[in-house]
């Protein structure tokens, strides 16, 4: 009988030890479920609260990248006028531009004015004329803006 109560004492206990292993295995696979399910809503929470802050820094970025846009144009616009201002501040440039623009002559020259249908102010130098002899357009021909107005029409398109 003794072997019988072993032996009974020994497949109760197996039967207890598979049982236990069983409900074991159960126990950490529930667990690794709580922790991964934890670890999802914990991202899920982090991408909650960050959902906000992203977005308003894409649209940040955005407005950087067309406000930095606008400052290249403005430089590159800066440059062109730093550049004319440059030619203005040149004798010869202003002598061209008062004899293109405003019709000048020196004083040994005589000034064609041709109107006309496509015509263009020319100033032709002529040797042996007189001082009092070169002049400016007459009041009934027209003519292209002048220096003066150009600056003022441009100081006026930039407001």
């Amino acid at each position: 009988m003794a072997t019988s109560n072993v032996h009974s004492e020994l497949g109760g206990a197996g039967k207890d030890a598979a049982s236990v292993g069983t409900r074991d295995k159960r126990v950490v696979r529930r667990r690794r479920l709580f922790v991964l399910g934890g670890v999802l809503l914990m991202l899920l929470v982090i991408f909650w609260c960050n959902y906000g802050p992203l977005i308003r820094h894409a649209e940040a970025e955005k407005r950087y990248a067309a406000a930095a846009a606008k400052v290249a144009d403005v430089q590159s616009k800066n440059a062109a006028m730093q550049s004319q201002v440059s030619q203005l501040n040149d004798p010869a440039y202003l002598q061209q531009l008062a004899r293109q623009e405003l019709s000048y002559a020196l004083p040994n020259e005589k000034l064609y004015i041709v109107s006309g249908a496509g015509a263009t102010t020319t100033t032709q130098a002529a040797a042996g004329a007189s001082a009092g002899e070169g002049g400016q357009a007459g009041a009934g021909s027209q003519r292209s803006p002048g220096l003066l107005e150009r600056i003022l029409r441009g100081i006026g398109s930039i407001f």
